[in-house]
C-alpha cells in the first residue's frame, strides 16, 4: 500500500467527523499535510510516524483545514490545542496494518480529552480509543512550531527537541503544560503491544479497552529503549522508583515535610534493594521472546555498593509481565549477583531527570534528600547488560 494511499486513508476516517475549513480541491479527498518524524523498527513490526503541522495546513487554501491565509492568534491557538497533532503508521513486512492519529480536544483549561483514533487498513474500520491524560494541553511539536514559526517545519525534527519547556504562554495568555513526544509515544508502543495491533488478524472493532488501562505506563514501567544487538532485537523498560515506591511504601511522598528525608533515602534505598529497575527483552529475528534480562536490587547485599544482580528469565513466562507484580521465580534460568556495576537510587530514566537542564547532572553526584548520590547513567546498565546478553546467548564480544 502506497503511504499516500495510507495517509488519505487515514485522513478520510479520521476528518470525516471533524468540521472542515475549506474543501480540498479534490472533493473526494481530506487533506492534511505532515512532516515525518524518526522511524522505527520493533520486533514484530515497524512505525512511520508524521507530525500534522499548523502553517502549511492552517493558512494553505489546498488543505482540508485551511482557515485563513494569515490567520489570528486565536485561530492558531484554536488549531494548536484542537487538531489531531500525530500519525503513526503500523507496518509488518512493509504491509501497512493499521494506522493511529493523536486527536485533541479542548473542553476547559481543566479538561482536556485525549484519544487514539485507531484505523485498520485491512478491513477500514475505525475505532476511538480516550486516553487518560490529566492537566497537559498541549503537545511538544505544537508548542515548538508556535514558538519558532514555518522556519521548524522545513527543517528534521528529533523525536524530542531540547528546546521544549514544561509550559508555553499561548500568545501571552495563561501557560498551556506540554505534552512531551517521549511520554505519548510510550504510551503508544503500550498500546500497540498489549493489544497486538501489529498483527493483521487482530479486528479493532474487537477490542475492548478502558480510559484508565494504559496508566500502567505513568506508574508502572515506560519503553525507554529499543535497539539491535547482533541478530537479536532488544527491547528495554524501566520501572521508576519514586514513582512506583507508593506500592511498597503508601506513605512515601517526596515533597512531605512530615517525613524526614533520612527517613526518605532510607525507604527508597530500600526499595531499589528488593525491587526490578530494568527489563531487557531480548527477541529473535521472528520477533518471539527469546529471554528477559531482569536487572534489580539484591535484599542479601548491604555492606556494599554493588547490590544490583540480573535474573535470567525463560521466555515460557506470559509476557508482556511487570516483574515488580508478577511472580517469575519459577522462570528464573540463572541469577548473576556479581556484577561490575555500581549501586545507585538515582538513574537517568527517573521522571525527575526528564528536563534538558537536568542532563548534566547524568554521571554525577547530587544532593538529594540529605545525601550525595550519583544518577547512573543508562549507558553503564547497557553495557553490562549487553554483555551478559552476548554472553548468554551464544554471542560474545
Amino acid at each position: 500500500m502506497k503511504s499516500r494511499t495510507v495517509f488519505l486513508l487515514l485522513a478520510t476516517f479520521v476528518f470525516s467527523n471533524i468540521p472542515l475549513y475549506a474543501n480540498s480541491p479534490n472533493k473526494e479527498e481530506y487533506v492534511f499535510n505532515s512532516i515525518p518524524l524518526q522511524e522505527k523498527t520493533y520486533f514484530n513490526y515497524s512505525i512511520i510516524p508524521g507530525y500534522y503541522t499548523i502553517f502549511n495546513n492552517i493558512d494553505n487554501p489546498e488543505s482540508s483545514v485551511f482557515i485563513s491565509k494569515t490567520p489570528t492568534p486565536d485561530q492558531l491557538s484554536d488549531f494548536a490545542t484542537n487538531q489531531p497533532s500525530y500519525n503513526w503508521i503500523i507496518t509488518k513486512k512493509r504491509e501497512a496494518i493499521k494506522g493511529i492519529v493523536l486527536k485533541q480536544k479542548v473542553i476547559s483549561r481543566s479538561d482536556v480529552q485525549w484519544s487514539f483514533s485507531v484505523i485498520d487498513l485491512i478491513n477500514q474500520t475505525h475505532k476511538e480509543f480516550p486516553l487518560k491524560i490529566e492537566n497537559l494541553h498541549i503537545t511538544e511539536h505544537r508548542s515548538l512550531e508556535l514558538r519558532y514559526g514555518k522556519d521548524m517545519v522545513n527543517k528534521p525534527l528529533l523525536e524530542s527537541d531540547k528546546r521544549i519547556s514544561l509550559a508555553f504562554p499561548l500568545f501571552g495568555k495563561t501557560k498551556y503544560s506540554i505534552l512531551p513526544y517521549k511520554y505519548i509515544y510510550a504510551k503508544l508502543i503500550d498500546f500497540i503491544d498489549s493489544k497486538e495491533l501489529y498483527k493483521s488478524t487482530i479486528n479493532i472493532k474487537d477490542i475492548e479497552y478502558k480510559n484508565d488501562e494504559n496508566e500502567r505506563v505513568d506508574t508502572k514501567d515506560t519503553v525507554c529503549d529499543s535497539y539491535l544487538l547482533e541478530d537479536k532485537k532488544v527491547q528495554v523498560k524501566f520501572y521508576d522508583p519514586l514513582l512506583n515506591i507508593s506500592t511498597r511504601f503508601p506513605s512515601f511522598k517526596i515533597d512531605d515535610e512530615t517525613i524526614e528525608d533520612k527517613e526518605k533515602a532510607k525507604m527508597l534505598n530500600d526499595y531499589v534493594h528488593n525491587s526490578a529497575i530494568y527489563l531487557f527483552s531480548v527477541y529473535d529475528g521472528n520477533g518471539q521472546v527469546f529471554k528477559h534480562f531482569c536487572l534489580r536490587g539484591n535484599p542479601e547485599v548491604t555492606d556494599t555498593a554493588f547490590f544490583f544482580k540480573i535474573d535470567i528469565i525463560s521466555n515460557k513466562i506470559r509476557t508482556p509481565f511487570n516483574p515488580n507484580t508478577d511472580s517469575y521465580e519459577q522462570y528464573i534460568e540463572k541469577t548473576i549477583d556479581t556484577l561490575n556495576l555500581r549501586g545507585s537510587t538515582l538513574f537517568e530514566h527517573m521522571a525527575a531527570f526528564n528536563k534538558p537542564e537536568e542532563k548534566q547532572v547524568i554521571g554525577n553526584g547530587i544532593l538529594f534528600l540529605g545525601y550525595y548520590m550519583r544518577v547512573l547513567p543508562y549507558s553503564e546498565v547497557k553495557q553490562q547488560m549487553n554483555q551478559i546478553i552476548q554472553k548468554e546467548t551464544g554471542k560474545s564480544q
